[in-house]
């Protein structure tokens, strides 16, 4: 994810020059249902949807993809585990369900 918000941030940086603007909203996209069927998914692309629309993230990109992982990060953090590209299961749910059975 983050190369590809250096990628988007130089994507909006080089169209902002030739004096075009590039909105967040767009550059997103691919990233906006990364989450789907994750705990707090929806609430990531909520999230980055509000985030996109602000002043702040204006021709910042990058800035808004990274927090973005943050905020998710602090929401489900085993949803950003990955080890060569394979997502990394951890039987949380599972042992949750193990102890409520007791």
């Amino acid at each position: 994810m983050l190369d590809y918000a250096a990628f988007a941030q130089n994507e909006q940086d080089k169209e902002v020059a030739r004096g075009g603007k590039l909105s967040n909203t767009i550059l997103i996209r691919p990233l906006i249902n990364i989450f789907s069927g994750e705990f707090k998914g929806a609430d990531f692309r909520k999230k980055m949807n509000q985030w996109a629309a602000t002043a702040k993230y204006k021709n910042n990109v990058q800035q808004l993809i990274i927090d973005g992982i943050e905020y998710y990060r602090t929401e489900n953090y085993e949803g950003l585990q990955s080890k060569l590209g394979d997502r990394v299961w951890r039987p949380t749910k599972l042992i949750e369900q193990d102890l409520l059975l007791k």
